[in-house]
């Protein structure tokens, strides 16, 4: 049966909009390669964890993003943001901005490749909004996912797996009137 909706809730946390109920896909690994930024921040060990860091060189003015496109030319459009660190032992967190990178090719210094593994991911879409409103919603899905959705679900995270945040094309606001993102995360059922 499908959870009820907490329009109230939905609300409060700045989704833009509904939810809707993430699909459930399996994936094998595979390979990201891209730009890490090391962040001084406390409590982050997930991607989850992390605010928005779009502000960071390179990531705010599209440079980064183009060099991975002009240097890597992945198969599909699409940006991968994986947080990295594997504790919060520390007060900072590895972030890496990727896109899917073919093992075998050559890779430039400065950029940093990434397996992925196996894993089963609840894959949930921020609702379509205008561009100013993209960052709140984001924000809002994350406190949706794991205030709301986890709790009634069957599912736990699974912590044997990354979680992530995947932008593409649909985030172009220059193309679309409003904008959506996807975020993936690994799950298990709960033991």
């Amino acid at each position: 049966m499908p959870q009820k909706l907490d329009l109230i809730s939905i609300h409060r946390k700045n989704t833009g909009g509904i939810v809707l109920q993430p699909m459930i896909v399996t994936r094998p690994a595979f390979m990201v390669a891209g730009k890490t930024f090391k962040i001084t921040m406390r409590n982050v060990s997930f991607t989850r964890d992390a605010p928005a860091i779009w502000d960071q060189e390179g990531l705010a003015d599209g440079s980064i993003e183009r060099l991975l496109y002009k240097t890597l030319a992945p198969k599909k459009h699409g940006e991968y943001c994986i947080n990295l660190s594997p504790s919060t032992a520390e007060d900072k967190f590895t972030y890496l901005f990727a896109v899917e990178f073919d093992k075998g090719t050559s890779l430039p210094d400065g950029l940093t490749p990434f397996e992925l593994p196996p894993a089963t991911y609840a894959v949930f879409k921020t609702p379509l909004v205008e561009v100013e409103k993209f960052a709140s919603a984001i924000k809002g899905t994350w406190k949706y996912i794991l205030e709301d959705w986890f709790p009634q679900s069957s599912y736990e995270v699974d912590e044997e797996a990354f979680d992530f945040e995947y932008y593409d094309e649909h985030c172009h606001h220059w193309d679309y009137e409003k904008v959506y993102m996807e975020i993936h995360i690994p799950i298990k059922e709960r033991g």
